[in-house]
């Protein structure tokens, strides 16, 4: 008796474990399209990166944007610094796979120098409800659930406002 029970126990285990000991991977995220108008001159992006936060802004410092980066409640992609949406094109798609739950905050934003600060990054994009207003939509992300049509509309000449800072930007001002 102790045999058959030991043998179904062990059966059941191992068809129950269909991936041993990987870690889990929520396949939660959305996507859609980033269009872009009126790009400024070449030289004045470094890199494009689209960001997704738990937590409404304003952020203030780097340190603060770090520290909820840190608690994972602020995601970037491409996730390296470093790399970049494609660059002077007029539309391109995206799917960002991310924790589930309620994002406050989709943006684009866009290096503007090599350094590393908030004065750095400037949003040119955000996700909306109307695209006739930059109210950021909120967005709640369900586990295991893709949402499409995310659509985001870049305009360079008319930027959103800013979640870093208060100061007016334009892309005139950069040397």
């Amino acid at each position: 008796m102790k045999k058959i029970f030991l043998s179904i126990f062990v059966v059941t285990n191992f068809i129950s474990c269909n991936h041993g000991l990987e870690p889990y991977k929520e396949t939660a995220g959305f996507g859609g399209t980033i269009s872009f108008q009126h790009w400024p001159q070449p030289d004045t992006i470094i890199t494009i990166h689209l960001l997704a936060s738990k937590t409404p802004p304003p952020f203030g410092t780097l340190d603060s944007i770090l520290h909820l980066y840190a608690l994972q409640k602020l995601f970037f992609i491409p996730s390296n610094i470093s790399a970049s949406f494609p660059k002077d094109t007029s539309q391109i798609s995206y799917e960002f796979f991310l924790p589930s739950g309620t994002y406050f905050y989709i943006a684009i934003v866009a290096q503007i120098t090599p350094n590393y600060t908030t004065d750095d990054f400037k949003v040119v994009g955000v996700l909306t409800e109307n695209a006739t207003t930059f109210e950021p939509k909120k967005l709640n992300v369900p586990l295991n659930t893709f949402i499409q049509n995310q659509n985001i509309a870049v305009d360079f000449e008319h930027l959103p406002p800013q979640p870093f800072d208060t100061t007016a930007f334009h892309w005139r001002n950069i040397k």
